[in-house]
């Protein structure tokens, strides 16, 4: 089978490309077109296809796809909407199969148009097209053997080692603005529109394989198939970095949910932590997608975090300071031995300390002496050299040319914050020139060391990692056909008792519990030195048993353990339970911190499972972390790592750091049973409860809930 790298190369290295659309009429679609091809200097041989046959920009046309000379390796489409369809069968007649369809007018305008959309489909397949598109914007390679522009882009791209795939061809018009005003170049870029056929994994795919790519940018606002993004960036993110913006990131409402996990499971949610377990950077704006895809393409790996921050201009100089701290960095204040290196080198009223400010009088040589001294001290694991235009005898050209050979000769991750405007005395490309990306303000910067340091830190996890992502399946009690049979038929609510019985045979630490219909029996359980307990009422009938008075805490006597006993048997007479009393005693356990698990299948994800601080306000706190399901013990360590106030598990306050390897394994065998039956729609642990020597997890409260034939009842938790 041919290789998604081969089969999509013609696209970016066409030997041939034929235009169909090209017009003679200026300020056409048609024309643009085709003298942007000819403008960006394409290598290969050019047909444009036009009714008349006449020479259009100096290039003759052809009347029909079936008179071209040669069978053209990428053709490009571009006439009318109802003209598509016909001109799309003519490529598969001559032999073409790989076509953009650059037209719109489908299924982003209706039924209509998402009708003839599918068509187009039909075609492709019949004739073993692939296309890109429609409604698209094209593509680009930069390659000077290629010199490729198939876009009606008005900007042109400079060449560099960035890839950029976009979901919107505004937006990649907007990238190449910026970036064309930053002289950041890329290596190749695709508009992949309504992706009716190749979407922007097929390309992540090719992308991922090019030696010319070495950072990937991705703009998604919709993600068809999230568990092939998955695979495909484990295998792309540990050799070459990829930047994705997404768009579409807030939740416009909240969605009904059957457990706790599941209103917390928004997408957004999921696709961050899905990104963080496939080591994607995820901008968390439009400058930061533009700059921090730069500053990859230029730096070395970072070795830890500790950053220099060297400038001509004080109050610049705290706010990058204040920036990099913001963003988790570290600011070492320099040793002795540096701070008086330094002073040697600058004059008496300059800071010498990290920050190093310089004053204003700086010139190109004090820059390069100073950022010479901190390179050899080993002090620092990266440079923020911030520029105010300097009002002395020197620029930032003069002092990129200073700087540039002492980072070819030293390759430290280093970045230039120039606080002045980007002309042609500014040396931007000179900066570049010695890996030194530029940054329009400390704050872009700062969030592209912070990128650029957990990447690496990342990086290096999955580098020692050796443990399979793959996980054996448990041995199971029961069949999945016997949980969805004894399940409630509306809520698909599996009974409390199965879920402990499951829970007990996988070996997860539940508290002491027994479940019994008698008070004798619940006497018996105390006097075996069981106390204090807890009672809870078990009825399909009551959805949470807190808010009826359906959980008694705190029983440590004989007396009050028949007085809640009375109290429960009273509920479940009040509400006219058709099912014999029921009750689960437990022993009760304490601890100050308490945590969430869960399991919830989500559409395109599969098994979603998440973390996150527990008890009744879990979906007031919202701090949860996901991961989808299979993964390692590093990555459910990963995922502790990354809670809000994750400190509280290395022991605070009297208490004593949790026993990870045990909340690490509670995670994986969680989710090897939720796994194991396909029809688990959810499943959840809150609260476990985690004593505060840290060495106890217990399990006081879990619920299952099935797909069953009928899943239109209500699905409310029965904690």
């Amino acid at each position: 089978m041919t290789t998604p790298y081969l089969s999509l190369k013609a696209f970016f290295e066409p030997r041939s490309i034929a235009i169909i659309g090209a017009s003679r009429k200026p300020g056409s679609l048609g024309h643009m077109f085709l003298k942007a091809v000819l403008d960006y200097s394409f290598t290969g041989k050019i047909y444009p296809v036009h009714p008349s046959g006449e020479v259009i920009l100096g290039v003759p046309s052809f009347p029909s796809v079936a008179e071209l000379p040669e069978v053209p390796d990428l053709a490009v489409i571009m006439v009318r909407r109802d003209l598509v369809r016909d001109a799309l069968i003519q490529c598969g007649e001559k032999g073409i199969r790989h076509v953009i369809i650059i037209t719109a007018g489908f299924r982003e305008v209706g039924e209509d148009g998402k009708k003839m959309e599918a068509e187009l489909v039909r075609i492709a397949r019949e004739y073993g097209i692939r296309f890109m598109g429609p409604n698209c914007m094209g593509l680009f390679n930069t390659h000077p053997q290629y010199r490729l522009n198939a876009s009606f882009s008005p900007t042109q791209p400079l060449p560099g080692a960035i890839s950029f795939v976009s979901q919107s061809g505004a937006l990649a018009v907007a990238v190449l603005e910026t970036a064309n005003r930053a002289h950041m170049g890329f290596a190749k870029m695709v508009s992949v529109g309504n992706k009716a056929d190749l979407t922007e994994l097929d390309f992540l795919e090719y992308l991922g394989q090019d030696p010319e790519s070495r950072v990937i940018m991705l703009y998604q606002e919709g993600l068809d198939d999230p568990r092939r993004f998955l695979t495909l960036a484990r295998h792309i993110t540990p050799e070459k970095p990829v930047v994705v913006l997404k768009g579409g990131r807030s939740e416009s409402a909240s969605r009904a949910a059957a457990s706790h996990t599941g209103a917390l499971a928004t997408p957004t949610a999921i696709v961050q932590g899905m990104y963080r377990q496939a080591g994607i950077i995820e901008a968390t704006g439009y400058e930061d997608f533009v700059f921090t895809a730069q500053a990859m393409a230029y730096w070395p790996p970072f070795s830890g975090k500790r950053i220099a921050v060297i400038t001509n201009a004080g109050g610049p100089g705290i706010l990058a300071v204040d920036a990099l701290a913001r963003a988790g960095l570290h600011i070492p204040a320099f040793s002795p031995q540096l701070q008086n290196r330094l002073r040697q080198l600058l004059p008496p009223e300059a800071a010498v300390g990290n920050p190093v400010d310089m004053i204003a009088s700086a010139t190109e040589t004090t820059y390069a002496a100073v950022v010479e001294a901190v390179l050899q001290s080993g002090e620092a694991d990266a440079l923020l050299i911030v520029i105010v235009r300097p009002p002395v005898n020197t620029t930032g050209r003069k002092i990129a040319d200073a700087l540039k050979p002492l980072f070819q000769r030293n390759p430290l991750p280093a970045g230039i914050v120039l606080l002045q405007e980007w002309d042609a005395d500014a040396g931007i490309s000179v900066f570049h020139d010695g890996n030194l990306p530029v940054f329009p303000s400390p704050e872009v910067a700062a969030q592209a060391f912070q990128q650029a340091a957990e990447y690496y830190a990342w990086r290096k996890t999955v580098e020692v990692q050796t443990e399979s992502p793959s996980r054996p399946s448990p041995s199971l009690p029961v069949s999945n056909e016997t949980l969805v049979r004894d399940a409630d038929p509306r809520s698909g609510v599996v009974a409390p008792e199965r879920v402990l019985d499951l829970f007990q045979h996988a070996g997860l630490p539940l508290a002491p519990y027994q479940i019994v219909t008698q008070l004798a029996d619940a006497q018996a359980f105390q006097a075996e030195g069981h106390t204090p307990v807890v009672l809870k009422l078990l009825a399909r009938e009551i959805s949470h048993k807190s808010d009826v008075g359906g959980v008694q805490l705190n029983i440590d006597t004989p007396q009050k353990l028949q007085a809640a006993w009375e109290h429960l048997a009273r509920i479940h007479q009040e509400h006219r339970i058709s099912s014999p009393l029921k009750v689960l005693i437990q022993q009760q356990v304490t601890g100050q911190r308490e945590m969430i698990l869960g399991l919830q299948r989500e559409p395109g994800f599969g098994p979603v499972m998440m973390i996150g601080w527990g008890g009744i306000l879990v979906e007031v706190l919202r701090q949860v972390v996901f991961r989808v399901w299979p993964f390692t013990t590093a990555e459910a360590m990963r995922m502790v790592e990354e809670l809000p106030a994750a400190e509280l598990l290395q022991g605070v306050r009297g208490m004593g750091s949790v026993a990870m390897d045990k909340l690490a394994n509670l995670i994986l065998r969680m989710g090897e049973m939720g796994a194991a039956y396909p029809s688990v729609a959810s499943l959840e642990v809150n609260p476990l409860i985690i004593s505060d020597d840290g060495q106890h997890l217990w399990i006081v409260d879990a619920r299952m809930v099935v797909h069953t034939n009928d899943t239109s009842g209500n699905n409310e938790s029965t904690s």
